[in-house]
């Protein structure tokens, strides 16, 4: 089960900072530069987007956290970090809502409004803003999927994963030390 759970753990943080750097992408470039374009380039370069990003590897990162993050939460039950672990899933969890329930109707809004400059009126401020949320939520949640961190430069030698804190850098080092997956 440790197997499981090492796996399970280092999966997740991966896929976890995959949808994080996609939040990010959206939160500090493409909406930035999309906000510099007239009502139309906007409105269809956003609707291209939508269109674009529903394929099967973006299915594979946005649902990596989700079910990787509920095998790791299992396979946690003895551990003594788990609450750790489950607050990383719930708060991914908590993008999954928000995406749901503001970002996706804002876009399908966007896809069946116009004219272009109602439809980006009723959309920029608000799916600008909770992007950002889901932004900060994903990229907390990395320091929490490793579990409570230890603030050491040196790794134990016990049965679980660890994050350690070196600087400002995080990563995971497994029991025996041989897997270690740099997170900035």
């Amino acid at each position: 089960m440790e197997t499981v759970h090492d796996i399970g753990l280092v999966a997740t943080a991966v896929t976890t900072g995959l949808m994080a750097g996609v939040y990010l992408a959206f939160s500090i470039a493409v909406m930035p530069g999309l906000a510099r374009n007239d009502d139309r380039t906007y409105v269809h370069a956003m609707r291209g987007m939508n269109g674009a990003i529903l394929n099967g590897w973006f299915a594979i990162v946005f649902g990596g956290p989700l079910l990787l993050g509920v095998v790791t939460t299992v396979t946690s039950l003895d551990e003594d970090h788990l609450v750790w672990v489950a607050l990383a899933l719930g708060s991914y969890v908590a993008t999954l809502v928000i995406t749901a329930v503001v970002n996706v109707p804002l876009n399908d809004r966007l896809d069946s409004t116009e004219p272009v400059e109602e439809a980006r009126a009723l959309f920029e401020t608000r799916w600008v803003r909770w992007n950002a949320v889901r932004t900060v939520l994903c990229t907390a949640l990395l320091r929490d999927a490793g579990g409570r961190p230890q603030l050491s430069r040196s790794s134990t030698a016990d049965s679980r994963m660890r994050c350690l804190a070196a600087g400002e850098r995080y990563f995971f080092v497994t029991r025996s030390g041989s897997i270690v997956v740099p997170l900035s």
